[in-house]
């Protein structure tokens, strides 16, 4: 099952905690101000769930997602995918999503400094 779980007080981790059985997956979109929180605090809260094998973070104002699998013995892998012509594969469902699809619609020039970060990635200068 795919759970999309946006957790921003703790008076809402009760609701969170309805799921933990079934939960696999969860996906995040992390913007500047609490993608620490996000990364660590958490991600570890999630790592908790027995039933939980993978995270997704997606930054909102670059082209960049985290993805964390758990691995056997709790260790966890860390993979980053930061273009568009990435294919990122969910494991916990087996099937792929690309990074294009994600960010669909989205336009970086409106990011919170007022610069354009389409090219961030690239080396470009736009």
């Amino acid at each position: 099952m795919l759970f999309v779980v946006e957790i921003s007080t703790k008076k809402t981790l009760w609701l969170f905690d309805l799921v933990n059985v079934i939960t696999v997956l969860i996906v995040e979109v992390a913007s500047k101000s609490t993608k620490n929180y996000d990364r660590v605090d958490k991600f570890d809260y999630y790592c908790s769930l027995p039933s939980f094998q993978e995270y997704l973070l997606v930054e909102q104002c670059r082209w960049r997602v985290l993805q964390h699998l758990r691995q056997e013995g709790d260790r966890w892998l860390l993979s980053d995918f930061e273009t568009q012509n990435d294919v990122i594969t969910l494991a916990s469902l087996n099937l792929p999503l690309a990074s294009s699809d994600i960010y669909a619609g989205v336009d970086f020039t409106l990011s919170e400094e007022g610069t354009d970060i389409r090219n961030e990635n690239t080396g470009r200068v736009g």
